[in-house]
């Protein structure tokens, strides 16, 4: 009998990506999904653009064992209205644990899927 799956989105739009001569982290304060924290962070490695995908307990403290196997589908957003996407299926079963997923390069990113601008609230 196949397990009942849960399913939520995350989303963020990372800023900053055309600021120049920096080593470029963006980090989201993340959400609550099913007694687990999730977060997503984007930085630049070795040339690439690389999205971490965590997954935290809510109280540290918890040393309960748990394993959550998770597929996720990632969408990119091109200036010119194309959209690229990967899929993967991770496992998180650590306490610190989180998962890289290496984009296109980062001069790729910059060129192909930012536009200058600000958005106000």
């Amino acid at each position: 009998m196949e397990a009942f799956k849960k399913t939520f989105t995350l989303s963020r739009v990372f800023d900053g990506l055309l600021d120049d001569g920096v080593d470029y982290v963006d980090c989201s304060d993340g959400e609550d999904h099913f007694g687990m924290h999730w977060s997503l962070s984007l930085s630049q490695l070795d040339g690439y653009a690389q999205l971490n995908i965590s997954c935290d307990r809510p109280d540290p403290d918890d040393q309960e064992d748990y394993c959550i196997e998770a597929k996720y589908d990632m969408i990119l957003y091109f200036k010119n209205d194309e959209i690229g996407s990967k899929d993967q299926k991770v496992v998180f079963d650590d306490p610190d644990d989180d998962h890289q997923v290496r984009l296109v390069s980062w001069d790729h990113l910059q060129r192909k899927c930012s536009a200058k601008g600000e958005v106000k609230k």
